[in-house]
């Protein structure tokens, strides 16, 4: 998959987590680069799942716990959710 610069990404892990994020290849072929800061969401809080968190950007009853990620095991990824610009608003901050 190739990821588009600038672009925000929803990422499902398998052990259950969502991070959202900026990513890039990294030269180990075998992780993700974060490219400015992840984060974990905590709580969707969405009526519509996941595909709508990507659609609407975090919303009010969004819980979103910024780390200090700075690679992601792309094994360990099971989904891949494209998000729209309105995530952009929200940068990471």
């Amino acid at each position: 998959m190739r990821f588009e610069e600038g672009r925000f990404y929803l990422l499902v892990i398998k052990s259950g987590f969502v991070l959202v994020g900026q990513f890039e290849q990294s030269p180990d072929a075998l992780f993700l680069r974060v490219v400015g800061k992840a984060a974990k969401i905590r709580w969707w809080g969405t009526t519509a799942g996941l595909g709508e968190l990507a659609e609407k950007g975090p919303l009010d009853a969004t819980k979103i716990d910024v780390e200090a990620t700075e690679y992601v095991n792309k094994l360990e990824i099971s989904h891949v959710i494209r998000c729209s610009d309105k995530w952009k608003k929200w940068g990471g901050a």
